[in-house]
């Protein structure tokens, strides 16, 4: 099994959900609350990315690996819209940003992962014994929460309406929750 790191490194320039329409949809005409609103819009988006294993809207994230794998290289948090580099570290420090027309990306929705092009190889493993590999890529979407599916956008109005009503409790992924995303999962296998 090859040893691996996920971070995201560029977050969504937007919010999942607008505050207005979480307003509209709690019936709240004042504004002493809007800063908790978008707390708690934060904390549903969290947890729906988390249990879906998909990013929401448009977000930059690096896969480090510590070598090339012999086949394909899976992608988490998808869909991916795009691959940004995929870069080498080698022994001697100095860094090799693999050609782009190597490889391509496939199954860019579900489960994104990254194909070499026929008769193409990975570059030979003489890489630093950890962070060998650095794939960037970015995730999500779209990038406006218009972009996000209206069954995505529906669970969150209902984590955020439970959250407003029940402050105590945090955000739960509920029956109602979990068969809105129904379909919208990535289960993934490492």
């Amino acid at each position: 099994m090859i040893n691996m790191d996920l971070i995201r490194i560029v977050e969504p320039t937007s919010e999942a959900l607008s505050l207005k329409e979480v307003k509209d949809y709690l019936r709240i005409e004042h504004a002493e609350e809007d800063d908790q609103l978008v707390t708690m819009i934060m904390a549903a988006t969290f947890e729906v990315e988390k249990y879906l294993n998909r990013s929401l809207l448009t977000q930059t994230w690096v896969l480090s690996l510590e070598k090339y794998p012999s086949g394909n290289i899976t992608l988490f948090n998808g869909p991916v819209q795009s691959i940004t580099t995929i870069t080498s570290s080698l022994l001697d420090g100095s860094q090799d940003i693999f050609d782009n027309t190597q490889y391509f990306l496939a199954n860019k929705q579900e489960k994104p992962i990254v194909s070499l092009e026929y008769g193409a190889i990975w570059p030979p493993n003489v890489l630093r014994p950890t962070e060998g590999v650095k794939i960037v890529y970015v995730c999500g979407h779209g990038d406006t929460s218009d972009d996000i599916p209206s069954s995505i956008r529906q669970a969150l109005l209902h984590i955020v309406a439970s959250l407003y009503e029940n402050r105590e409790d945090g955000p739960m992924i509920s029956e109602t929750v979990k068969s809105l995303l129904h379909g919208q999962k990535v289960y993934t296998f490492v």
